[in-house]
């Protein structure tokens, strides 16, 4: 299954979360499941935003008092390895979402097979290949992450993240893409798999590939990727760029 095949294929399986009514106070890290309207009948937050300190202290300005929000949504993330788990961890946090981070033997014991639904088993890619996407039968999305730093970072940003923003109803739930000019050359080797590197936008707005290595996926700017039919990059070659910072 190819990267664009695996998305879509998720996002045809989450399910929207219910819509609440919560007081303002309660209301700081959910997302708007309707548009914020002030008492003067002016728009004051659309419809799918994240409620942040910034906008919170907006609607007290606008004496907004209730907001109607996405309930969160019930995920859990097994992973075997210590690290990734911490990694993923300290990720989900930054990006605002509250998700069940846990080892992956609790996971596959603690349900019995025959009410999981197998989504997604294996991609096409290089890193986060070994990812696995499922559904319980309650509702729980469940995701199996194996391997390195890098198969982690790549399965949150690529799939996990966007699967938590579509169930709040988000209309645009991916990494924000651009097409940009590599910075130099770049050999991709044979192997006919996806590549999502790792990578930093210069201030020339060029695209800095940088080495396959875990501490590179710690500190990029974005994610570079190669499709499998594409072997050489060469320099000023237009890149498909997914921004994470």
């Amino acid at each position: 299954m190819s990267p664009s095949e695996a998305q879509a294929y998720i996002m045809g399986n989450v399910r929207k979360t219910e819509e609440i009514l919560l007081s303002l106070g309660k209301s700081l890290g959910f997302y708007l499941s309707r548009p914020v309207i002030s008492e003067d009948g002016e728009m004051v937050l659309e419809k799918g935003e994240r409620i942040d300190g910034r906008k919170l202290f907006l609607m007290k300005r606008k004496k907004v008092k209730e907001v109607w929000v996405h309930r969160k949504p019930r995920v859990f993330v097994g992973i075997e390895n210590d690290h990734l788990r911490q990694i993923l961890l300290l990720l989900s946090v930054e990006e605002g979402f509250e998700i069940g981070i846990g080892r992956a033997d609790f996971f596959i014991t603690g349900y019995k097979p025959q009410r999981v639904k197998f989504l997604v088993s294996g991609v096409e890619q290089d890193p986060a290949s070994n990812l696995a996407v499922f559904t319980y039968e309650s509702g729980v999305m469940g995701f199996f992450v194996d391997g390195s730093i890098s198969d982690a970072i790549v399965s949150a940003y690529i799939y996990i993240f966007p699967a938590l923003r579509s169930s709040f109803g988000s209309s645009d739930p991916y990494l924000k893409k651009m097409y940009l000019p590599s910075a130099s050359a770049y050999k991709k080797g044979l192997g006919g798999r996806s590549l999502f590197l790792p990578a930093r936008i210069t201030e020339d707005s060029l695209v800095e590939i940088l080495d396959k290595e875990d501490e590179s996926y710690l500190i990029c700017d974005a994610l570079v990727h190669i499709p499998p039919d594409v072997y050489k990059i060469n320099e000023e070659d237009e890149l498909e760029v997914y921004l994470i910072r």
